[in-house]
């Protein structure tokens, strides 16, 4: 390997890491704007009649902040997607006045779902095995051959199914 290359794990990591900071940004952005309006944000709040808005903003506040913690580092995404859709979902409902507001944070929760799927799938006890046989058994073969490739960071890669 020459100098400046990168192997392919390395590289696989950062693409990884890119694309979760894509799906985080959303929501990083969303804990700067409450940290830096405490205020506003503590009216907006009382103004739609919740009770206690100080305190339901600090619950805000640590919600993006292990979802966003979670998303960025690859870690605990089952945990911190549940911060993130427990942030969202009462959003969503309550301060969101457009459908273009909403519609956003519909894609930004798929975005989060999407980067946390194999840690929620464990939740939900499905395994690949499982998935695997549950598409063979409903005839989900597309036509395509199946390949396999690796995927993985120290000791050793996982192989995983590509479609």
């Amino acid at each position: 390997m020459q100098r400046g290359e990168q192997t392919p794990d390395l590289q696989i990591e950062l693409a990884l890491f890119f694309f979760r900071s894509l799906v985080a940004c959303h929501f990083v952005a969303e804990l700067f704007t409450k940290l830096t309006a405490w205020n506003e944000w503590v009216s907006a709040i009382a103004d739609a009649g919740f009770p206690f808005p100080g305190f339901m903003l600090v619950l805000v506040v640590v919600l993006l902040a292990v979802g966003s913690t979670s998303i960025l580092s690859g870690r605990w995404l089952n945990v911190g997607a549940a911060a993130l859709v427990l942030y969202q979902v009462p959003t969503s409902i309550w301060f969101e006045t457009s459908a273009y507001e909403r519609f956003d944070s519909a894609s930004a929760l798929g975005g989060v779902l999407v980067a946390a799927q194999d840690d929620l799938l464990g939740l939900f006890n499905c395994t690949e095995q499982a998935i695997d046989g549950a598409t063979a058994t409903a005839g989900g073969s597309n036509g395509a051959e199946e390949r396999t490739g690796r995927v993985g960071g120290e000791g050793g890669a996982e192989e995983r199914l590509l479609a």
